[in-house]
């Protein structure tokens, strides 16, 4: 639904591989497409935290956490944390473009997990979701209204309001 907030950013999605079949050759030239898969994910992760068991003691700035310690990360939160920008809360698939603009912490997106218990899937998910993405797009146009969607902060998100998009086949 975030990427229905921006209509120029289905129109860079759908026009960046022209009448081209969709190859794992091309993919790379969906940088746009990336950009809007990564930034949803920041502002909405499909996992909003995560519960792990501290292997050893790690010293915080004011704090210590004790190895055993069950620590709770909120994913939700880092992506809308400050070191995003002033705009943290906003979609903006541009700051994807630039790395300068990004955090200076490279685990600053931790959607898929970092460390020895990420994603192993994460290769996968981001080719199944562009995939998707790209025959969804240029089949069909997709209409909603994005002011009208709740989500649900649950284990995972959920919609809080049922909400109806409209997909109409392309000419």
């Amino acid at each position: 639904m975030t990427m229905l907030q921006n209509g120029f950013s289905i129109y860079r999605i759908q026009t960046v591989l022209g009448d081209e079949d969709l190859t794992k050759d091309n993919l790379p030239k969906l940088v746009y497409l990336e950009a809007v898969v990564k930034e949803t994910l920041r502002l909405y992760p499909s996992s909003p935290c995560v519960a792990r068991r501290i292997d050893s003691d790690v010293k915080l700035k004011n704090y210590t956490l004790r190895s055993g310690t069950t620590c709770l990360l909120s994913i939700y939160g880092i992506g809308r944390h400050s070191m995003w920008g002033a705009d943290a809360d906003q979609f903006k698939p541009e700051r994807w473009l630039d790395p300068s603009a990004l955090p200076s912490n490279p685990n600053a997106f931790c959607n898929f997990g970092i460390g020895k218990r990420d994603c192993i899937g994460r290769v996968y998910a981001m080719l199944a979701i562009k995939t998707m993405l790209v025959h969804v797009l240029r089949k069909y146009i997709v209409f909603g209204d994005v002011n009208s969607i709740k989500a649900q902060l649950t284990i995972s998100f959920k919609p809080a309001t049922t909400s109806q998009l409209r997909l109409e086949l392309r000419s």
